[in-house]
């Protein structure tokens, strides 16, 4: 049950809402009602609470007060106001301490149950998380052993415990034998999970982890440590290895929303050849950026990337720059097939990097002589290019760049067929004609074949307003207008 803390200086109140509410429902208890915050406060010190159900305005020291001392005490603390007022300073200072509702008095039993079911809701779910990592790291802590990491990598002290690593090897029912290491890490986290909270963010994880390590015992492999970051070992041994590992994969992309990456190392005689082969999969991991992601890397995948002959990058470059200005889409896809195609062959991951920035310099360099730049058109400040290494896969990076090259390319050729404004003048007619319907940039954008970001930046241009603010104001107008017809009901 989750412990419920009432506060309330108005005795009634206090008693109407612990007697009243369906606290069972939501699998709650009330275990303390008091009628001030010091009071309220005391008992915080002595009795952890998971939610917390205040007054707001109450004598010497107020509910917000109170909060804010609370999650001092327990910053998960879930924070419910109660007020007789009907004040936006309240609202806004609640909202400021992520309270979970704002319910004005007298209080109104549908309102208690939304919000109470909600607060319920987010409690399930970090009990959830809560339970997933604890599953997860009973599993990996039977499998984890530090200093087989710090053996793997070089950075252990001292010889290593071999009789250790044998009685692992049994709890894994490994062979004897020949091993090969597997460094497994996981896609595109940053990216994918950016935009998330905290607590979906550690949901997510918590899911993924958890079907490695039951993966990871269905195909008989040995998740023997924690990596770096989002990297795991695990060790083989006996037949179909690669099969084994490539259904794992199959295993976490149907049951997660990540993927994971393998990099397989060389085959280990003996357990003392182990660290060997685990450098052999962290430099096959390496190729990730050339390879893809959601496979096997192998040293047969690794042999195509062989140093080759440079290109002339600046011929090349010339023509990309030249095909974006003229608005010709196809060249310049080509041009940055070929680019691309031949910093594969280079085998380097910073040689991905460093040439697409020394791209995008150019290019802005190319926009200045023609009165343009990329801070101007894209907003993009060539100073501030870290996220590029967010990047894992050479595709990747060639598929942001070709999107970013396709917008220029929009924008430069609009601006020479400004002057007659049509392009503009049918984008009005259009939301005229629909104003009833739900309009967005990207619909209207995709109507007339443009990118959402270059027409919403064309018709800011245009029309020295945001497309939302036009719609929105064409829409007042056209109520205007219907709210003056007598011949209407509304």
């Amino acid at each position: 049950m989750y412990k419920v803390l009432l506060v309330d200086d108005e005795m009634l109140d206090l008693e109407g809402l612990e007697r009243l509410t369906p606290w069972d429902t939501f699998g709650m208890e009330v275990v303390s009602a008091v009628n001030s915050g010091f009071e309220a406060l005391d008992y915080l010190q002595a009795h952890p609470v998971d939610i917390l159900i205040s007054d707001i305005r109450m004598p010497i020291m107020s509910g917000l007060d109170l909060a804010r001392k609370a999650t001092e005490l327990y910053p998960k603390l879930k924070i419910l106001f109660v007020s007789g007022y009907e004040d936006f300073s309240y609202a806004k200072q609640a909202i400021q301490l992520n309270a979970f509702g704002y319910i004005l008095k007298p209080i109104d039993d549908g309102e208690v149950v939304r919000v109470l079911s909600h607060v319920m809701k987010e409690l399930n779910e970090e009990d959830q998380v809560k339970k997933l990592e604890n599953d997860f790291r009973k599993s990996l802590l039977r499998n984890h052993d530090e200093r087989m990491f710090q053996w793997l990598t070089g950075a252990s002290e001292g010889e290593y415990d071999f009789s250790l690593l044998d009685e692992q090897l049994s709890k894994w029912k490994l062979q004897h034998g020949a091993y090969q290491v597997g460094l497994l890490e996981l896609d595109d986290v940053m990216i994918k999970l950016e935009r998330l909270t905290e607590t979906e963010k550690q949901a997510i994880l918590a899911k993924t982890h958890q079907a490695l390590a039951t993966g990871c015992d269905d195909e008989g492999l040995a998740l023997a440590c924690r990596g770096e970051g989002y990297r795991w070992v695990v060790i083989l041994a006996g037949d179909l290895r690669l099969e084994r590992l490539k259904r794992l994969l199959e295993n976490i992309q149907r049951n997660t929303t990540l993927t994971i990456t393998v990099g397989l190392g060389g085959t280990a005689t003996s357990l003392k050849d182990l660290p060997q082969s685990y450098q052999s999969a962290k430099n096959k991991l390496s190729f990730k950026i050339f390879c893809g992601k959601n496979r096997v890397i192998t040293d047969s995948d690794i042999e195509a990337y062989q140093l080759q002959d440079v290109m002339n990058l600046d011929d090349i470059l010339e023509e990309l720059f030249e095909a974006t200005s003229q608005y010709d889409l196809v060249r310049i896809d080509d041009c940055l097939e070929l680019i691309y195609r031949n910093v594969k062959g280079l085998g380097k991951k910073m040689a991905v990097y460093n040439i697409t920035l020394h791209v995008i310099v150019k290019l802005d360099s190319y926009l200045f002589r023609m009165n343009e730049n990329l801070k101007s058109i894209m907003g993009m400040d060539t100073t501030k290019l870290d996220f590029l290494y967010d990047f894992e896969t050479v595709n990747d990076i060639q598929s942001w760049l070709r999107r970013r090259l396709f917008e220029i390319s929009e924008m430069l050729q609009l601006k020479k067929l400004r002057k007659n404004h049509k392009l503009v003048e049918g984008v009005e007619d259009y939301v005229v004609k629909n104003l009833e319907s739900d309009l967005s940039l990207k619909d209207v954008a995709h109507s007339f074949a443009f990118s959402p970001n270059y027409l919403g930046h064309l018709f800011k241009e245009e029309k020295g307003e945001n497309f939302s603010d036009y719609v929105i104001r064409r829409r007042l107008e056209r109520a205007a207008e219907l709210l003056i017809n007598p011949k209407l009901k509304i």
